[in-house]
């Protein structure tokens, strides 16, 4: 995830990046949230297999759904 650290409040986060909108869905408080998030992403890692090749992973499921620019504006 780009801005993981930054997320995790580990690194300070460039000017364009906010965390809180991803912190507010882990918990209300940040300390909470950032709690919360650092122990997500340590579960998470914990069932990554370092064997298996990013080649293994469809390309569909590492670039996900792809929206057109339209429905932003």
């Amino acid at each position: 995830m780009s801005g993981g650290r930054a997320t995790a409040g580990y690194d300070e986060s460039d000017v364009c990046l906010t965390t809180e909108w991803w912190l507010t869905r882990f918990a209300k408080t940040k300390v909470i949230a950032l709690q919360r998030y650092r122990d997500y992403v340590n579960n998470m890692q914990c069932k990554l297999n370092p064997e298996q090749s990013l080649k293994d992973i469809p390309k569909k499921a590492k670039t996900g759904t792809r929206k057109s620019i339209q429905l932003f504006c």
